[in-house]
């Protein structure tokens, strides 16, 4: 029951599927969850029309769903996404296996502070970025930047800057910080000069683009945005920068990055950094381990065997790969880690010998020994190597 209505609204689910199969069914209580936010909706149950569709949201599940008010009831009619099969990108929208509960732990995690979001790559981390930019949490606007692309700290912060700027001209989201402030703020951070600033310190105990980061530390802090910046493949960024000035650089960019952030603590602005290479190993390879430690870590785990079992059957099911239950589980086994990119390889492994049929665990066996351990197409642990190797060359 929804209540707050009167009389109380019934929560009634359509049971996952394509759309027009499947049975009806009471919901559980955790649909009151999923509910609340479309509730807000609506002005008054007397002035909505019965059968109207009410929204049509994700609702970070994994099918999108029309949510239905017919006869004080809440209807919720799923619609089938096709997931593709995709080895190479990060996975995004209807091709992205939700993971609300990780989503949702670092939305509380980043209520509290600042976080660091550490795992090997090609295991997740940027596709939940995407996640969280596509549905950012209330009352934060996103900002993404990739900065394996960098070897600067000046075009770490111009970027910053830019994406600052860029994102808060969009005509939405209209939070009510950007309809008081936005103006304002960006006036400000038109004078903020990054342009021009040169990489080396040149004999000065202050790197040079020191003074302009500081006017832009001031901006967030006297604004209170609440802003999130995104910063993705920060410890490759680091590496890079490293390796083209010097440690003194490093050294100025982590202490202002830390003072930023400590004086961010009790503003609306948040730093969320991922890394598919060891945050701590870089930093302390320089000797700069307490630059960091203020930052919430927080691991990206392996799915669970339910949602690597479903994650299997949808991608089967979805892209006409014959598939049965015994072979998911036994796929399982062999890999031993359930990251989506290997359970993707798998599928797609299965696909390229066109079986008609479930194929038999030996048959199962043999594509693991050839197709994910001993083929090219499976880079995971050579790239992993590679960048490893990368970092501890010294």
């Amino acid at each position: 029951m929804l209540h707050g209505f009167d009389p109380p609204l019934q929560v009634i689910k359509r049971a996952p599927g394509r759309k027009g199969s499947g049975e009806w069914h009471r919901g559980t209580g955790v649909w009151n969850e999923v509910f609340s936010d479309s509730r807000r909706q609506l002005s008054s149950p007397e002035s909505t029309h019965q059968g109207a569709i009410l929204a049509i949201s994700e609702f970070l599940l994994p099918e999108k769903c029309a949510i239905i008010l017919l006869r004080n009831r809440y209807i919720v009619q799923y619609y089938h996404c096709h997931m593709k099969l995709r080895i190479g990108p990060p996975v995004t929208g209807e091709d992205f296996y939700p993971r609300p509960q990780l989503i949702q732990t670092l939305a509380r995690a980043l209520n509290g502070g600042h976080v660091a979001f550490l795992g090997p790559r090609r295991t997740g981390k940027t596709s939940c970025l995407k996640s969280i930019i596509a549905n950012p949490p209330a009352g934060y606007v996103p900002l993404m930047l990739n900065l394996e692309k960098h070897n600067s700290i000046t075009d770490w912060l111009k970027e910053m800057a830019a994406a600052t700027r860029t994102a808060l001209e969009k005509p939405a989201p209209k939070l009510q910080w950007l309809k008081e402030q936005s103006t304002d703020f960006l006036k400000r951070l038109e004078t903020i000069d990054f342009h021009g600033v040169k990489i080396e310190l040149a004999g000065s105990k202050e790197a040079i683009w020191r003074p302009a980061a500081d006017e832009f530390l001031k901006l967030l802090k006297e604004s209170d945005a609440p802003l999130l910046f995104l910063l993705d493949e920060f410890p490759a960024f680091l590496n890079l920068v490293a390796k083209k000035t010097s440690r003194d650089e490093i050294e100025a960019a982590l202490n202002w990055f830390r003072s930023a952030r400590q004086e961010l603590s009790d503003s609306s602005t948040r730093f969320l950094v991922t890394g598919s290479i060891g945050l701590k190993s870089v930093v302390r390879r320089l000797g700069l381990a307490p630059t960091i430690n203020d930052f919430d870590v927080r691991e990206i785990p392996p799915l669970k065997e339910t949602e690597a079992l479903d994650l299997l059957q949808r991608l089967a099911a979805d892209n006409n790969v014959p598939l049965d239950e015994p072979g998911c589980r036994h796929i399982l086994k062999l890999l031993g880690a359930n990251w989506p990119i290997l359970l993707q390889l798998f599928v797609s492994a299965i696909q390229d010998e066109a079986f008609t049929k479930p194929p038999a665990q030996s048959a199962l066996d043999q594509l693991y020994r050839e197709r994910l351990v001993e083929d090219s197409r499976n880079k995971y642990c050579d790239n992993m190597f590679e960048r490893l190797k990368d970092i501890f060359s010294e």
